[in-house]
């Protein structure tokens, strides 16, 4: 299929806000710039494309046993949190090649695939609204509307200038509609930038696949054998068919690797290098495969190092890394993981794991993808044809893989995704003839033309010894090896180079399980304190028998408060077991404190803690008055409040006025400063006469004159704090005279307020005649309020008089607004 390219460029415009610009443009030259910003949501995506990438798998144990604290849920935020989640139980889960059991959720109304499923559309749809702004998805709808006929259109994606964006799964981006990963008219891949063009490679014959298996003996253990089985057995279709050739290398050293791809006359060109093994990511940026040293052991190859290698062998167009982390870059660099460098020289195409993969997804992969690019398909289409057709076992009904279909991530190089056509060929398989040849020349594998045969011993658990009857041979076949003495050739951890441990197995096959191990001892811990008892029986075991500790120190194994190191208490417990019960415990003098006010009198206790009623501080002066102690606040009574030995001082003190005449009021010469007042002295001064009680102050004259009379003026004539009291009388008597000060009308002081008018109106009768006829029957009314007599100063209604209306023949009752006024 034929593609037109639709570039996504993110770039960061802001690290603090984690907002990016996004530049789309497709084949026509359509370009759009806008931006878009992941702060409010980051943590959010982060931790949803943790929960996609972990995969509901529960490996065994070394026992082959299982623990719950193993198994890992995937739980999707649309699944609402009463849906019912509950888990299967360990022994009732499918056991899967290589010793793993699938796992997933049992949802109500879900089955466990499904909840991953939607777990994934969810991540993928928050990407996908996230970069597809307003003016990317015009840019887009005028890319698709440009498409010829049967031409699709391929999202590249190029993040080199927002590396921390490489750690979110966009092969899981969501329309609303579908994945688009799994459509093959819209593949998702992650492009790197070409700094020269890559043309498809012209292939003559079948495409040419180097299998590379390493399994360091210090490293978790792979099943390597029925990996590798199983990967021939997925490949037979295309092998048979003359579409693939596929060469196995299960020696994993690395100058192995070497020697098949070092190029010469008659060596095989291979095409593709499929990686199975061991890799991490760096913390600072890159990756590592392992690869197997001379002894066995892991050996760490960079991408520097593998760049070197691949470099010389031009006829590689695709790397394949079945290895953890392949695709984990670091947040600082998009182009540090193993896979994004591989794809910047060597090949123009690497896929790698973005997340760890079961064997029967890795396995489905390699047969669907394989299968697609044999038939020339370009590379991003055979990954999409792989993706899908792993999504459509999923819907079959199959045992649940999840979404591991988004686990593959494609690095492309290439600008048409197309690295070669081939043509098919006779159907080969297994080791080739090249291949051996080579290796024997170079001295790997084979003594050399001049050797004499050597003794080869088969070795089932590839731990580099063998057992059984020897072959001889010229070089050594797949499964064989020189050393022997392999006392369990199933096992790979027994050996005679393994180290012995501590249990009733011979691992380095000298016929002594325990030798050079030293069994450690046990001692019963009764109380559970981490102290074993120091009276009792040791008891020997490789392992930690329940309720037993390596210690025996233990002075009372039945209190979990006394071992060796614990806090020495104030009682008759020897708690450190020190061998006395108050060693290192502090003794304190303790006073009586009678009134519970802190502080205590008289003559000490000295005690480890205080008795009853007894405080550490001493000083009470008067231990029978709570508020007598040292630190109180002194009072102006005559006592001494805090203990200093003196009474009222630093109490605020204040003027006090000599009052001979006793009139209240004291002279403003004669002053005394205290506390409390003298005798003879009273608080208020200014007497101008302190030998007259009736001479107090001085008049407008400036003569000092009796005290003031109390006048009815509303004001306080003779300065008491009282107005007009006693009704004084006097005042105005005039009703036109306005309020008093206090706004009253009560003017001669009796209590009342005097209205100038009380009257209520009367009743109008209009009784006149007409020549003895009568003309009007009515009411009389005189004049008066009406409705009511307002009070002083306020506006009524006043009825004026009855007037007889000939005119109308009726009686009228004229009123007028008024005042009340007060005389």
């Amino acid at each position: 299929m034929d593609y037109q390219n639709f570039d996504l460029v993110v770039q960061v415009r802001d690290a603090a806000s984690r907002t990016y610009s996004v530049l789309a443009n497709g084949e026509a030259d359509v370009a759009a710039m806008d931006t878009f910003s992941l702060q409010a949501n980051w943590e959010t995506l982060q931790a949803l494309a943790d929960r996609v990438g972990r995969q509901a798998t529960l490996a065994r144990s070394a026992a082959g046993a299982a623990t719950a604290e193993q198994v890992m849920v995937i739980q999707s935020d649309t699944v609402p949190s009463d849906a019912g989640l509950s888990l299967e139980t360990v022994a009732d889960l499918p056991a899967l090649p290589g010793g793993v059991r699938s796992f997933a959720p049992q949802i109500e109304g879900w089955e466990g695939e499904e909840a991953a499923i939607l777990l994934a559309r969810d991540l993928g749809q928050q990407l996908h609204h996230a970069v597809f702004t307003e003016k990317v998805q015009t840019a887009l709808r005028s890319a698709r509307a440009a498409l010829p006929p049967g031409v699709g259109l391929r999202f590249r994606l190029r993040l080199e200038g927002a590396p921390e964006l490489h750690r979110l799964p966009w092969e899981y981006l969501h329309d609303g509609e579908g994945f688009l990963a799994l459509q093959a008219g819209v593949p998702v891949v992650r492009h790197v930038e070409e700094v020269t063009p890559t043309e498809p490679l012209q292939v003559s014959g079948a495409l040419r696949l180097l299998v590379v298996v390493s399994a360091p003996s210090d490293q978790a253990v792979l099943d390597v054998e029925g990996e590798v089985a199983r990967l021939k057995a997925v490949l037979e279709e295309s092998v048979a068919a003359g579409r693939l050739e596929v060469d196995v290398l299960e020696d994993g050293r690395w100058s192995t690797l070497e020697a098949a791809l070092t190029p010469g006359e008659g060596r095989p060109a291979y095409h593709i290098l499929h990686f199975i093994g061991h890799g991490t990511a760096d913390a600072g940026g890159g990756g590592r495969l392992y690869f197997e040293g001379e002894d066995g052991t892991a050996v760490a190859q960079d991408a520097e190092g593998l760049t070197a290698l691949l470099v010389n062998h031009p006829s590689l167009r695709l790397v394949v890394l079945n290895a953890c982390q392949g695709a984990t870059s670091d947040e600082l660099d998009a182009r540090s993981s193993i896979a994004a460098r591989l794809v910047g020289r060597p090949a123009p195409a690497v896929v790698a794991m973005q997340y760890a993969i079961t064997d029967r997804a890795a396995l489905d992969f390699s047969r669907a993808f394989y299968g697609a690019l044999a038939m020339g398909n370009p590379v991003d289409t055979a990954l999409a044809l792989a993706r899908a057709a792993e999504f459509r076992r999923l819907a079959d009904g199959e045992s649940p893989r999840g979404v591991e279909w988004g686990t593959p991530v494609l690095y492309l190089r290439a600008r048409d995704g197309r690295l070669f056509a081939p043509a098919a060929r006779a159907a080969r398989f297994g080791p080739r003839i090249g291949l051996a040849v080579a290796l024997a020349l170079l001295g790997l594998g084979t003594a050399g033309a001049l050797a004499t045969r050597t003794p080869y011993y088969q070795d089932g658990d590839r731990d580099g010894y063998g057992a059984g009857e020897p072959v001889k041979g010229w070089s050594a076949e797949d499964g064989w090896v020189a050393r022997a003495g392999d006392c369990d050739d199933e096992n790979r951890s027994i050996n005679p180079d393994a180290v012995e441990q501590c249990d009733a197995v011979d691992h380095d096959c000298d016929g002594n399980p325990h030798n050079g191990v030293d069994v450690p001892r046990w001692f019963p811990d009764s109380d559970g304190d981490g102290h074993g008892d120091r009276g009792a029986e040791a008891v020997e075991a490789c392992g930690q028998p329940k309720g037993f500790v390596a210690s025996r120190d233990d002075c009372d194994d039945r209190d979990a408060s006394t071992h060796p190191g614990a806090q020495e208490q104030c009682d008759d417990v020897d708690h450190d077991c020190q061998g006395g019960p108050t060693n290192g415990v502090t003794y304190s003098d303790w006073f009586r404190d009678a009134d519970g006010d802190g502080f205590g009198a008289g003559v000490p206790r000295s005690e480890c803690r205080p008795p009853d009623g007894f405080v550490a501080r001493s000083g009470d002066c008067n231990d029978a008055a709570r508020a007598v102690h040292p630190g109180a606040a002194e009072q102006c009574d005559g006592v001494d409040q805090d203990c200093d030995g003196k009474v009222d001082e630093a109490t605020v003190t204040r003027p006090w006025y000599r009052d001979a005449d006793g009139d209240g009021l004291g002279h403003a010469g004669v002053v005394q400063q205290a506390c409390r007042a003298p005798a003879g002295y009273v608080e208020r001064g200014g007497d101008c006469n302190d030998g007259d009680s009736s001479l107090i102050s001085l008049n407008a004259c400036g003569q000092c004159a009796k005290l003031p009379v109390e006048v009815c003026n509303a004001v306080d004539d003779d300065c008491d704090g009282k107005v007009d009291e006693g009704r004084p009388g006097g005042g105005s008597n005039d009703w036109k005279t306005g309020p008093k000060a206090d706004g009253s009308y009560d003017h001669n002081c009796d209590g009342r307020a005097e209205k100038e008018s009380t009257a209520d109106g009367g009743i109008c009768r209009c009784k006149k005649s007409f020549m003895g006829t009568p003309l009007m029957e009515g009411e009389d009314k005189t004049p008066g309020w009406v409705k009511g007599v307002p009070e002083c100063g306020k506006v009524g209604t006043w009825g004026k008089t009855c007037n007889y209306q000939r005119s109308a023949a009726r009686c009228e009752w004229r009123t007028e607004e008024r005042r009340q006024g007060c005389r």
